[in-house]
């Protein structure tokens, strides 16, 4: 994905007149572009109040985009496989089994545990991205010790699989 960010600070001999901004979002070859008009352009004089408008939308409507767009399709509510890394995967004892794990730092989200589902006898983990102000349920509620923050599941013979919204990556027992 690539992100550009555009004005015309000087206005040029083609007649675009300065303060124009605007950003282009090119994704899997598709470029679309979000613009800013000044008032003092051509096509708005006479439309004042309608520009305004515009440009309103556009504040609300522009972040909005950026934060889709960021997400790279991924599933806001669960990490995405560059978001956790995993420090220690054992057996802590003959019932249970420690992941240990860290998730990218956020200003506005916190990773309270993990959830499961079990397909063709291997059990799939998933970490939740829940959002600051919430409390979000989960299956397996983060814990933290001395080595860091960790979920608890049962001691199992069966492969343990780490999934996120595009990829499936064993991590139990470790290949």
């Amino acid at each position: 994905m690539i992100l550009g960010i555009h004005s015309n600070v000087a206005g040029d001999e083609k007649g675009f007149t300065s303060g124009h901004a605007w950003i282009s979002i090119t994704h899997s070859g598709t470029t679309k572009v979000y613009g800013l008009w000044p008032d003092a352009h051509p096509i708005q004089l006479g439309h004042l109040g309608v520009n305004m408008l515009f440009k309103t939308q556009y504040l609300i409507i522009l972040p909005l985009v950026l934060l889709l767009v960021s997400c790279n399709g991924e599933n806001m509510n669960i990490y995405g496989k560059d978001d956790i890394s995993f420090s220690d995967i054992s057996n802590a004892s003959t019932n249970e089994i420690r992941i240990y794990f860290t998730a990218i730092a956020e200003t506005l989200f916190y990773c309270p545990g993990a959830n499961s589902s079990e397909e063709q006898g291997s059990i799939l983990i998933e970490f939740v991205r829940c959002p600051i102000a919430d409390t979000c349920d989960v299956s397996y509620p983060a814990k933290r010790d001395d080595k860091g923050e960790y979920i608890v599941l049962e001691s199992t013979n069966k492969a343990i699989f780490f999934r996120s919204s595009s990829s499936l990556e064993q991590i139990f027992p470790r290949k």
